[in-house]
């Protein structure tokens, strides 16, 4: 089996590459249309921009010193805060389909590659994600691995970048 290299970066076991970009981008693109499909986001930039609005007239009247207005507004302050739980929880509707899903996906990632170690070696470091593993010798290549990453930092830094990529390729074509 040869060394795979993809722009600067070794796959050391380029099975367990392949397989974690595919499932990262497969839940992110999942994840994305699920949020998008639940959540009116329309209504909840409405009560984002209502809660703002209260917040800068709460501060406006504490930097007048207005105490009626304070007190007026501190009244409004239930329903704002009802606005705030609303919001939250319409953002939260759909991890309550997607983290099962995630959950046991990363089961079975742990479980496929709990004892594999690195699975592709970066040409640079990247904290909390990459590790030198000195003196490990990998069954393809005979070498100690620098800049290793295993499963779950290759899951996390596809997701980050195919979120950011979906994002901006939905944008365009839904105009939001």
């Amino acid at each position: 089996m040869a060394v795979t290299e993809i722009l600067g970066m070794t796959l050391l076991n380029a099975e367990a590459v392949y397989t974690v970009v595919g499932i990262a981008a497969g839940i992110t693109i999942f994840s994305s249309l699920v949020h998008r499909k639940m959540v009116d986001r329309k209504e909840m930039d409405r009560i984002r921009a209502r809660i703002e609005a209260h917040q800068k007239q709460y501060l406006a009247a504490q930097k007048a010193n207005d105490k009626k207005e304070m007190a007026r507004l501190e009244k409004e302050q239930a329903e704002v805060m009802k606005l705030v739980k609303e919001n939250m929880m319409a953002s939260m509707k759909p991890s309550l389909i997607t983290l099962p899903i995630v959950l046991i996906i990363f089961w079975l990632l742990k479980v496929w590659y709990e004892g594999a170690g690195p699975i592709i070696e970066m040409p640079f470091g990247i904290p909390f994600l990459t590790s030198a593993v000195n003196g490990t010798i990998n069954p393809i290549t005979v070498h100690a691995v620098q800049n290793g990453m295993g499963w779950f930092g290759l899951y996390i830094v596809v997701s980050i970048g195919t979120a950011i990529i979906l994002e901006l390729v939905l944008r365009k074509v839904f105009k939001v």
